[in-house]
């Protein structure tokens, strides 16, 4: 799904970011850029956008439907590009932190990742630093992935302004957006808790909710 390869291609360039500042010997800034893309990406945005779809045909929303075996399978398509994702999110990261806290990172790493973990020894064995995959490199989900967070961003304050749960479901969003963002209306529905997100051409605010 496009939020799994837009998070996957945000951590190619967090690899990326990383590894630079570490040959320059720059371990401040390295540890900077580590933490911005867990915090802020990872923590803060994906684990909530791909949540629906992570739990599959458990999830809350599917509670009360009636669902066809056709519409089961491609929920359990989408659950497991998300589980997917999180699971190389998570290989990665412990890797990218684990010069700065060994110990837990090997602990974490032998328990979720045991049979690679028997295979190199310990998580900072040499030659296990990650390295960039090309094939989740993607510059337009980058910047689509941008624009994405800046509508959660205007969601959550709207909420937030007024004294509304992120949980109350709110009608509808209307998003100011060429059509980038079209890949991602089914996450941007379910993280915004919105029974429909319409994008719309033209001037205007950039998010316009209906309650």
């Amino acid at each position: 799904e496009a939020a799994d390869l837009w998070i996957l291609s945000r951590l190619q360039e967090t690899i990326q970011g990383t590894t630079k500042e570490f040959e320059k010997f720059e371990y401040a800034k390295a540890r900077e850029i580590i933490e911005d893309f867990f915090w802020r990406d990872f923590c803060d945005n994906y684990l909530e956008i791909c949540k629906v779809r992570s739990y599959g045909v458990g999830a809350e929303k599917f509670a009360d439907v009636e669902l066809s075996d056709a519409q089961k399978v491609e929920i359990a398509a989408k659950q497991q590009s998300s589980i997917l994702a999180l699971r190389i999110c998570l290989n990665v990261v412990l890797k990218l932190f684990a010069p700065f806290i060994p110990h837990i990172c090997d602990e974490i790493y032998s328990v979720i990742f045991t049979e690679e973990f028997y295979k190199v020894g310990s998580i900072n064995a040499r030659g296990n630093w990650p390295k960039v995959d090309n094939k989740f490199v993607n510059n337009d989900l980058i910047v689509a992935g941008r624009e994405m967070l800046d509508v959660i961003s205007e969601v959550r304050k709207f909420k937030s302004d007024n004294s509304l749960s992120m949980k109350v479901i709110v009608e509808k969003v209307g998003v100011r957006n060429d059509g980038k963002l079209k890949p991602f209306i089914e996450d941007l529905a379910n993280v915004c808790n919105a029974k429909k997100v319409e994008l719309v051409s033209g001037e205007g605010e950039l998010v316009k909710i209906d309650k």
